[in-house]
């Protein structure tokens, strides 16, 4: 005859895993994710929003020419393995982004803007 701790502890283990949650989504870290839509990849976290439960991840080398950035709901996250941890993804002294093409660009659509 099972026990009422026999049952609850079957029940615990048919249960499905929680959700991550955000202590689980430190700055830096590098994931092997599984989404619930079935993509598989592997980046690090850039920053994640607790209120929208947005992550935004990194995927690529960062000495590509223009790294993916996937901002991703939490929710939508099957499983992930940490890889390990890396550098802080922005070190303003390593930052990938070019502020003088930035700044032309929005002179550029000011511009076009004006002329319409």
């Amino acid at each position: 005859m099972a026990t009422t701790t026999d049952a609850a502890t079957a029940a615990a283990a048919a249960a499905p895993p929680p959700p991550p949650s955000s202590e689980d989504f430190a700055v830096g870290c590098i994931l092997a994710v599984k989404t619930t839509l079935g993509d598989e990849f592997e980046a690090q976290i850039i920053t994640f929003d607790k209120p929208s439960n947005v992550l935004v991840l990194q995927e690529g080398s960062k000495s590509a020419p223009r790294p993916n950035l996937r901002f991703l709901k939490a929710n939508y996250i099957k499983e992930f393995t940490l890889l390990g941890q890396g550098e802080d993804p922005l070190d303003l002294k390593k930052c990938c982004l070019d502020i003088n093409a930035i700044q032309a660009r929005e002179e550029a659509a000011i511009s076009a803007g004006k002329q319409r």
